[in-house]
Protein backbone atom coordinates (compact mmCIF):
# COMPACT_ATOMS: atom_id res chain seq x y z
CA UNK A 1 0.00 0.00 0.00
CA UNK A 2 0.89 3.32 -1.18
CA UNK A 3 1.78 6.08 1.32
CA UNK A 4 -0.78 9.03 1.29
CA UNK A 5 1.32 11.30 -0.16
CA UNK A 6 2.30 9.37 -3.18
CA UNK A 7 0.80 8.64 -6.79
CA UNK A 8 0.95 7.42 -10.34
CA UNK A 9 -0.17 9.89 -12.72
CA UNK A 10 -2.30 8.06 -15.25
CA UNK A 11 -2.94 10.81 -18.01
CA UNK A 12 -2.93 14.37 -18.30
CA UNK A 13 -6.04 15.44 -16.94
CA UNK A 14 -4.63 13.33 -13.96
CA UNK A 15 -1.60 15.27 -14.09
CA UNK A 16 -3.56 18.48 -13.95
CA UNK A 17 -5.61 18.30 -11.00
CA UNK A 18 -3.20 15.88 -8.76
CA UNK A 19 0.43 17.90 -9.75
CA UNK A 20 -0.58 21.41 -11.40
CA UNK A 21 -3.81 21.83 -9.02
CA UNK A 22 -2.25 20.67 -5.53
CA UNK A 23 -1.53 23.42 -3.05
CA UNK A 24 1.31 21.53 -1.60
CA UNK A 25 4.69 21.44 -3.82
CA UNK A 26 5.07 18.14 -5.85
CA UNK A 27 8.23 16.11 -6.11
CA UNK A 28 7.39 14.65 -10.24
CA UNK A 29 9.71 11.38 -10.78
CA UNK A 30 10.12 10.83 -15.03
CA UNK A 31 10.81 7.38 -15.25
CA UNK A 32 10.89 4.39 -17.82
CA UNK A 33 10.41 0.92 -16.06
CA UNK A 34 13.55 -0.67 -18.16
CA UNK A 35 15.31 2.57 -16.87
CA UNK A 36 18.06 1.16 -14.20
CA UNK A 37 19.28 4.53 -12.55
CA UNK A 38 15.03 5.35 -12.27
CA UNK A 39 14.56 2.18 -10.41
CA UNK A 40 17.75 3.29 -8.61
CA UNK A 41 15.84 6.92 -7.94
CA UNK A 42 12.44 6.36 -7.21
CA UNK A 43 13.06 4.67 -3.80
CA UNK A 44 15.35 7.29 -2.98
CA UNK A 45 12.36 9.86 -4.27
CA UNK A 46 9.78 8.26 -1.98
CA UNK A 47 11.95 8.21 1.06
CA UNK A 48 12.43 11.77 0.73
CA UNK A 49 8.42 12.74 0.66
CA UNK A 50 8.49 10.37 3.76
CA UNK A 51 10.72 12.37 5.52
CA UNK A 52 8.94 15.47 4.72
CA UNK A 53 5.71 14.15 6.32
CA UNK A 54 3.09 16.17 4.31
CA UNK A 55 5.33 19.24 2.96
CA UNK A 56 5.63 17.79 -0.69
CA UNK A 57 4.16 15.32 -2.77
CA UNK A 58 5.29 12.65 -4.75
CA UNK A 59 3.71 12.12 -8.58
CA UNK A 60 5.06 9.24 -10.75
CA UNK A 61 5.50 9.77 -14.56
CA UNK A 62 5.57 6.61 -16.67
CA UNK A 63 6.97 8.38 -19.52
CA UNK A 64 6.61 4.49 -21.96
CA UNK A 65 2.60 5.27 -21.14
CA UNK A 66 1.12 6.72 -24.24
CA UNK A 67 -1.41 8.77 -22.33
CA UNK A 68 1.75 10.47 -21.14
CA UNK A 69 4.70 11.08 -23.15
CA UNK A 70 3.31 14.33 -24.10
CA UNK A 71 4.04 15.27 -20.57
CA UNK A 72 7.80 14.41 -21.11
CA UNK A 73 7.97 16.45 -24.35
CA UNK A 74 5.51 19.40 -22.70
CA UNK A 75 8.35 19.94 -20.15
CA UNK A 76 11.20 19.03 -22.75
CA UNK A 77 12.54 15.93 -20.93
CA UNK A 78 15.01 13.68 -22.88
CA UNK A 79 15.68 11.39 -20.90
CA UNK A 80 15.32 9.63 -17.68
CA UNK A 81 15.11 9.93 -14.62
CA UNK A 82 14.21 13.61 -14.59
CA UNK A 83 13.10 14.78 -10.76
CA UNK A 84 10.95 17.87 -11.24
CA UNK A 85 9.53 19.91 -8.40
CA UNK A 86 6.34 21.59 -9.74
CA UNK A 87 5.09 24.26 -6.65
CA UNK A 88 2.10 26.63 -7.55
CA UNK A 89 1.28 25.69 -11.05
CA UNK A 90 4.72 26.05 -12.56
CA UNK A 91 8.16 23.99 -12.77
CA UNK A 92 10.24 25.58 -10.12
CA UNK A 93 13.35 23.51 -10.95
CA UNK A 94 14.78 19.78 -12.00
CA UNK A 95 17.13 17.30 -11.50
CA UNK A 96 18.40 15.01 -14.40
CA UNK A 97 19.91 11.65 -14.20
CA UNK A 98 20.28 8.98 -11.08
CA UNK A 99 20.27 10.69 -7.99
CA UNK A 100 22.32 9.96 -4.75
CA UNK A 101 19.73 10.37 -1.85
CA UNK A 102 21.23 12.81 -0.12
CA UNK A 103 20.97 15.32 -3.86
CA UNK A 104 17.12 14.63 -3.58
CA UNK A 105 16.98 15.72 0.25
CA UNK A 106 18.96 19.05 -0.49
CA UNK A 107 16.88 19.80 -3.71
CA UNK A 108 13.45 18.82 -1.73
CA UNK A 109 14.92 21.19 0.96
CA UNK A 110 15.52 24.17 -1.26
CA UNK A 111 12.21 23.93 -2.82
CA UNK A 112 10.84 23.71 0.85
CA UNK A 113 12.84 27.14 1.81
CA UNK A 114 11.20 29.11 -1.08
Amino acid sequence: MKPIGYFDIQNEDDFNEKVLNCNNPVLVGFYAPWCESCRVTMPKLEKVVEENDGKIRLAKVNIDDKALQDLAIKYNFKSVPVTAVIKDGKLRSQLVGKQELENVRQFVQSTLNE
